[in-house]
């Protein structure tokens, strides 16, 4: 069931991937329909399970890491954690990290019943009992409805993203509290799903069809003055700089662009990708601290077990001194998935090294873009998961596992 239900998570992306202009003409709603928490919730999470020990053993090619044990007791229990589940399975689709250290995780509850979820862990890796009931919240939106994107605003709300299972896309907001917050005007467009939620320094809300960038106001209307009649025509992933202009994949995701904070288009930008990059709707991109560009994804023609990182000024302009002329290539020793988009997060360290993780594993580059050959790939082939990755306190690096059966997250020293 697990693979199923990701198999239908991706062909809903691909299918976004080839709708035409006509998603500038989706209708948007800010609906009433009832995001009831479930009674039958329980109080608290089940408790015995045996601790995993992390690190597992080293997995074979196309043999999905799938610890039937993890704690219970937070990460002093051997750094990978069972994420709660007193339903049936736990599908986490993306996380994020407070600046506490506490973690967030958005998903659905699977099968076919699935309802959106979201839940919070203490730093620790113990589960956070003082958000939503038991460290959860389970609204009931409609069958194989997900949540599938996270992002926490300033004040501590919780911007979360998804599908409806129907062809609707969702945007809802939670209370620091885990609630549902009722000032937040649920979002839902017709005929698509919602990715990537990203907060403005003005409070103003982004997200990602697949094709194009929206953005809505604080308490959810829709910003008709955004891009071009509220959009922008952007592909896939999309990064904030410092200044609030936005990068983003374009042209079928051969170059990238740049929109101003407005959805202008910044005509001065303009990156073409690697030669070696392969079209992926899972591509990841990053922007470091010092305001340069990082991307990446799979190798084409590799069949998804080869991945590039490249890496640009702020300016658009490659930057040489990262890797290769501003590339680096390296390999999953043989795992990989093709057409997956293996690499689907890049997560860039306060060293200035680069963390990456996707479906066919993780790697560490050096902020020069060479390999890191210190860096121990612990978690290995994930063909079960779409996973997602971020940065946390200290040094930690925090991925999601989701297989049929439960979630597990990873605290991970890079």
């Amino acid at each position: 069931m697990g693979t199923v239900f990701h198999l239908f998570r991706f062909c809903i992306l691909v299918a976004l991937v080839v709708l035409n202009s006509a998603c500038a003409r989706l209708s948007f709603s800010n609906t009433s329909k009832a995001l009831q928490s479930l009674n039958s919730l329980p109080s608290s999470l089940p408790t015995g399970l045996p601790n995993f020990p992390f690190p597992g053993p080293s997995p074979s090619p196309k043999s999905p890491v799938t610890p039937s044990a993890v704690s219970t007791n937070g990460f002093a229990g051997g750094n990978a954690v069972r994420i709660p589940f007193g339903i049936a399975w736990v599908y986490p689709m993306s996380m994020a990290v407070q600046s506490d250290g506490k973690i967030i995780y958005v998903g659905g509850t699977g099968g076919e019943e699935s309802q959106l979820q979201i839940a919070r862990y203490n730093a620790d890796g113990t589960i956070d009992t003082s958000f939503g009931k038991g460290g959860m919240t389970v609204s009931n939106y409609g069958t194989n409805s997900y949540l599938n994107g996270v992002a926490i605003q300033s004040d501590g709300k919780i911007v979360a993203s998804g599908d409806s299972g129907s062809g609707e896309a969702i945007l809802i907001r939670y209370n620091s509290d885990g609630t549902v917050d009722s000032t937040f005007a649920v979002v839902v467009m017709q005929n698509s799903a919602f990715l990537h939620p990203a907060i403005q320094l003005n409070g103003q809300i982004l997200v990602s069809t697949g094709t194009s960038i929206y953005r809505f106001n604080s308490d959810g209307t829709a910003d008709a003055k955004f891009g071009n009649s509220g959009n922008i025509s952007a592909m896939g992933a999309f990064a904030l700089q410092a200044n609030q202009q936005i990068v983003y994949f374009a042209n079928g995701q051969a170059t990238l662009g740049r929109a101003n904070a407005d959805g202008s288009i910044d005509s001065t930008f303009n990156a073409a990708l690697p030669s070696s990059a392969s079209t992926s709707i899972d591509d990841a991109l990053a922007i470091q601290s010092d305001g340069k560009i990082v991307v990446g994804g799979d190798v084409v023609g590799t069949a998804g077990s080869s991945y590039y990182v490249a890496r640009y000024n702020p300016d658009g302009t490659a930057d040489a001194k990262f890797g290769s002329n501003g590339v680096f290539l390296g390999s999953y020793g043989g795992q990989g998935l093709a057409g997956w988009g293996n690499l689907t997060n890049l997560v860039v360290l306060a060293n200035g090294n680069i963390f990456g993780a996707g479906i066919s594993g993780t790697f560490e580059l050096n902020a020069n873009g060479s390999a890191d050959s210190s860096y121990v790939d612990k978690i290995g082939y994930m063909a079960c998961a779409l996973p997602a990755a971020a940065a946390g306190p200290g040094s930690y690096v925090y991925v999601n596992l989701a297989c049929s059966g439960g979630g597990t997250i990873y605290q991970v020293t890079p």
